[in-house]
């Protein structure tokens, strides 16, 4: 039972940390020196970021802002939120499993 209960934490996790990774349409990611993980918030400035551009068949160096947040509830209280920005009409990280709902 303990080595089930563990398999599926580790599977549950690498299937959770990869999953913004596996639905990018990107072929390479360029991160700062220093950056240890995908969560890491370390922004790549444009000095960096544009150099990448001049390499040929390179499309699109596109930026992503990534951060913790606390979301408030509408009853009251908190819950710990990942916030992933970039350009909506670029070809970067797109949302890929939204549902239709109400605007609140």
């Amino acid at each position: 039972m303990l080595v089930t209960v563990q398999m599926g934490l580790y599977v549950g996790f690498g299937r959770m940390v990869t999953t913004m990774i596996d639905h990018a349409s990107a072929d390479l990611w360029v991160m700062p020196i220093g950056t240890k993980c995908f969560e890491d918030p370390s922004l790549l400035d444009d000095r960096q970021r544009f150099p990448g551009l001049a390499v040929n068949g390179v499309a699109e160096a596109a930026p992503v802002v990534i951060g913790f947040a606390q979301w408030r509830l509408p009853g009251g209280g908190t819950t710990p939120v990942f916030i992933v920005g970039s350009e909506l009409r670029g070809l970067g990280l797109r949302p890929w499993d939204l549902v239709a709902g109400p605007c609140r």
